[in-house]
């Protein structure tokens, strides 16, 4: 699961903003340190000047910044990232964010999945070519 993209799961990068960023900003600089090769330590010196006085923003700038200049982002270098710089409990709260998301999509997935069949077992057992309007007000 945390091999996914880092784009490809809306909720974890929402949660990622509320819960994650608190949890790392102290040390954004390392991190991007780990997370972006050394060519863009300048844009992180860059970051840290002109926003000292707000770290979560220079953690957030430093994000967007990895995200920008790594084709293939993944959770599971995020989490590695971390863990290189000593922050394990944000690792872990990735980690169990991106539980809940699997386990809500796991959720939706299913729950749609019983619609359609149902929906289809209704449709089996109607003539649609007597009943029309019926097939055209069918949400499929």
């Amino acid at each position: 699961m945390a091999s996914l993209p880092i784009g490809s799961t809306r909720p974890a990068m929402k949660n990622l903003n509320r819960h994650v960023i608190p949890l790392v900003a102290i040390n954004w600089y390392s991190l991007g340190l780990e997370l972006l090769n050394s060519e863009h330590e300048k844009s992180l010196e860059i970051i840290e000047e002109n926003n000292k006085q707000d770290i979560q923003y220079c953690c957030r700038k430093m994000f967007s910044k990895w995200l920008d200049t790594c084709d293939n982002a993944t959770w599971d270098q995020l989490i590695d990232a971390l863990r290189r710089v000593n922050l394990s409990d944000a690792a872990s709260k990735i980690e169990s964010l991106l539980q809940q998301d699997a386990t809500t999509m796991e959720s939706r997935s299913t729950a749609v999945g019983s619609k359609r069949i149902v929906q289809q077992n209704i449709l089996e057992g109607l003539d649609i070519s007597t009943c029309r309007d019926c097939f055209y007000s069918c949400q499929l």
